[in-house]
């Protein structure tokens, strides 16, 4: 059963676009630790990561990546990703994977029911309600310990529900502790030729709480509340060494790396199922999400024409925050029309998105204490785009019409997109981009 691809319960085997859904039990027959693992037999999805550092990236669903594939988790759009240089890099890899109770794949364009994002595709994410823990009980608790030898990984989870058919509760805390992803590399040696992963230590937490009120059959109410972040320390083994090229001059002595990311959401959804002449069933969704990355590259360097006494020290700091709040409202109706049967889908999506982005940073030179925020090419602190706000508006509507009893089955939809973006110039910006003159997008 399928409900990202037609936004609808489905059947796999009725539905026109290909499809994966991948269940809980696979998640833990396969022991996968992240989203790389996760897909890894899924043909045509793949996730980029980075060895050196960041780890993994999104996902790439047939050739098509980054922000142009549909994140979701229980319906809420994840943080775009952005990256710049070699020390910077937000990504859309917070995902705890414990909490999940299927994920489901979308290949190919999805944007008439997702809107534009979802050009390459759609990966959704649904976490568990109290009902798949309860399994029918009045209570339950579920502990959790694990050991991956590829990583050395600690991790240990716990579940606990408590209700009955029309009031439950679902609670799950996640700690897990390890070091890098081995991969097998032998070339131990610092700089350009290392093979053998870079020295890293990571934590991760994540908390989950759910609330599922069902005053009567007809209404069912959700409160969602998650907290994730991951802490990871990168010993960058892999830049050390003399430069090549135009950096032929520098050698680097040391680099290390302290990458921080955070994501809080809550939400509140609303589903009724009574029929009536304009839906059978109608849910509403309001939601507010705050991402958070922080990134930190201290590195020891110098001349190498010049030798130890040109040392200097350089502190590199990047920031990426994005807050988005959320409504949406989806109904579904079937009905004939002769020989044809249509299950129609409509609804509005609402969403505001304030983004934030600064890179700043200083070097200190060992010889003499001076301190300066100028390392070429800039002249810190910066923003690479000016704190914007994004509000966007959309109507859709899609028909899936089966004829000749289910044998042919169109399925024509449309999409009416408002999009509001507003650069706002402060000071930090116009300092680095004197004289520029930004413009509302519409």
């Amino acid at each position: 059963m399928s409900v990202t691809a037609t936004r609808a319960p489905e059947e796999l085997t009725a539905i026109p676009a290909t499809v994966s859904v991948i269940a809980d039990e696979e998640i833990e027959r396969e022991l996968a630790r992240d989203i790389k693992d996760l897909i890894r037999y899924e043909p045509g999805v793949s996730v980029g990561n980075d060895g050196t550092r960041f780890g993994p990236a999104g996902f790439n669903i047939r050739g098509i990546e980054g922000n142009r594939i549909a994140m979701r988790i229980d319906g809420i759009r994840v943080n775009d990703a952005f990256d710049i240089g070699s020390f910077s890099s937000a990504r859309r890899n917070l995902v705890d994977l414990g909490i999940l109770e299927t994920v489901e794949i979308v290949r190919g364009p999805a944007s008439a029911l997702y809107g534009s994002d979802a050009i390459g595709g759609v990966v959704s994410f649904v976490t568990k309600d109290p009902a798949d823990v309860l399994a029918g009980e009045e209570s339950a608790l579920r502990v959790r310990s694990g050991y991956r030898g590829d990583s050395d990984t600690w991790d240990v989870a716990s579940m606990f529900a408590v209700g009955n058919e029309r009031l439950s509760a679902f609670a799950h805390y996640r700690h897990a502790e390890g070091a890098e992803l081995d991969n097998r590399g032998r070339a131990s040696a610092s700089g350009g030729p290392r093979t053998a992963p870079n020295p890293q230590d990571r934590k991760e937490n994540g908390a989950l709480g759910k609330i599922v009120w069902r005053p009567s059959d007809a209404h069912a109410f959700e409160l969602t509340v998650t907290y994730d972040e991951d802490e990871n320390v990168t010993n960058i083994l892999s830049a050390r060494g003399r430069g090549a090229g135009a950096f032929a001059n520098i050698f680097v002595v040391g680099q290390e790396g302290e990458d921080t990311q955070q994501r809080a959401r809550s939400s509140l959804e609303h589903t009724m199922s009574i029929p009536t002449p304009l839906f059978d069933a109608i849910e509403w969704r309001v939601s507010w999400q705050e991402t958070q990355v922080e990134q930190r590259t201290l590195e020891e360097r110098y001349s190498f024409s010049l030798g130890p006494d040109s040392t200097v020290f350089r502190d590199r700091l990047f920031e990426f925050d994005q807050t988005t709040f959320g409504a949406d409202v989806l109904a579904r109706k079937q009905f004939s029309t002769g020989a044809v049967e249509h299950s129609l889908i409509y609804g509005i999506d609402l969403l505001r998105t304030d983004t934030e982005q600064l890179r700043d940073g200083r070097q200190t030179t060992r010889a003499t204490g001076a301190v300066t925020s100028s390392i070429p090419p800039d002249d810190f602190p910066v923003r690479d785009f000016p704190k914007t706000r994004t509000d966007q508006l959309a109507f859709y509507v899609q028909d899936e019409m089966a004829l000749a009893d289910g044998a042919v089955v169109l399925t024509p939809g449309i999409r009416v997109d408002y999009y509001d973006l507003e650069p706002e110039l402060d000071d930090v910006f116009l300092a680095d981009n004197p004289g520029f003159a930004a413009a509302d997008l519409r």
